[in-house]
């Protein structure tokens, strides 16, 4: 069975970072012009809250949020094909973690995701998060869609 970590990421840079799963390769290509490893020492070494998600020992998922501005955050998640392998599992860590911490700290979480990767769109939509229309986004240009959730009470 998964278990949620919450560890020093940094140690989980190695072992995830050759292994993502491919919209997510595709996804940092995109926005950033940069090689995957580097974008995933970038979200670790930049992040304020962040998790693993592993299975015997092995990490599957890496996700948290950088604040950048009072109670404004970036969400972010990179993950292996073994997310598909516990997606209730997953669905309902990522809710519990958002419910617990992220929507307690922050009164908005955005980030952007590529506008053909309909699988991360609905289950952001499922945990409650918005997507506009898809516009022109990142290094190379492409539709992405911003993904947003503000706290409205």
């Amino acid at each position: 069975m998964p278990r949620l970590e919450a560890v020093t990421l940094e140690m989980r840079h190695a072992v995830i970072s050759g292994r993502l799963r491919e919209c997510d390769v595709r996804e940092i290509r995109a926005a950033d012009g940069i090689p995957p490893d580097e974008a995933v020492r970038f979200c670790i070494g930049n992040t304020d809250d962040g998790w693993a998600f592993e299975a015997d020992g092995d990490p599957w998922v890496i996700l948290g949020a950088v604040g950048v501005q009072e109670r404004r955050g970036i969400i972010w998640l990179l993950g292996t094909d073994l997310i598909y392998d516990h997606p209730v599992w997953f669905h309902k860590t990522c809710a519990r973690i958002l419910d617990e911490v992220l929507r307690v700290r922050y009164d908005e979480l955005f980030n952007w995701v590529g506008a053909e990767n309909e699988t991360s769109l609905r289950w952001l939509e499922a945990l409650g998060f918005a997507a506009d229309k898809p516009e022109p986004f990142g290094a190379e240009g492409l539709p992405f869609r911003r993904i947003h959730w503000e706290r409205t009470v």
